[in-house]
């Protein structure tokens, strides 16, 4: 069900130009969710909705890509968040989920819509027998991030 809670910024850096990955602790709470879900963050009496990029396997962090976009009320304030700050956030929604089943998977996607689909790809590994095949489509070279971590 969803709920509304405080998360600190425990890391930030820059993956590519103009994308960040963000990574926020729960202090007081648990963030219960299934790998594809997104939250929606409150900012300036505004709402902006981001999937989660992290496995579930750790209920006291999250991970979020984020596109900055000039002048986007939510891109200025994960410009301007540092280390220990907290953002308000409400969640999880979303069904984009993947049933459980023996098949194979597929995966698509583009620039940082990687971000569902990497949850589910980290909740499959390292113990699967599945194939796991990822289509990501991305502007140059430099645009890649997580080659490593989605390369097994």
């Amino acid at each position: 069900m969803p709920k509304e809670f405080k998360a600190k910024l425990i890391e930030k850096k820059e993956l590519a130009p103009k994308v960040l990955f963000l990574k926020f602790f729960i202090e007081k709470e648990e963030l219960d969710f299934i790998p594809g879900q997104f939250l929606q963050l409150r900012v300036e009496d505004k709402k902006r909705y981001y999937s989660i990029a992290s496995p579930k396997k750790d209920k006291k962090t999250f991970e979020l890509l984020v596109k900055l976009v000039e002048g986007g009320a939510a891109s200025t304030f994960f410009e301007k968040i540092k280390i220990g700050q907290e953002a308000n956030f409400f969640g999880p929604f979303g069904s984009f989920t993947i049933r459980s089943n023996d098949k194979n998977k597929i995966f698509l996607a583009t620039g940082t819509g990687i971000a569902p689909i990497r949850s589910q790809i980290q909740s499959f590994l390292p113990n699967t027998s599945l194939s796991l095949f990822l289509f990501w489509g991305l502007k140059s070279r430099n645009d890649v991030y997580f080659l490593k971590n989605l390369k097994h």
